[in-house]
């Protein structure tokens, strides 16, 4: 899966790639990477998105 934020950062929009894999039938790990764009802004959207 493929999300794109809806408002531009400071170097356009952020690209992250998400995958989602099944551990257990109860358990699910999620691996997000940033496609393209800015470091910064990727560790601005991770560090939002743990704290949520």
């Amino acid at each position: 899966m493929k999300l794109l934020g809806e408002k531009s950062g400071r170097k356009g929009q952020l690209p992250v790639t998400t995958e989602v894999f099944q551990v257990t039938p109860s358990l699910y790990m999620v691996e997000m990477k940033k496609s393209r764009g800015d470091a910064l802004e990727f560790h601005k959207f991770y560090k939002n998105l743990t704290r949520s």
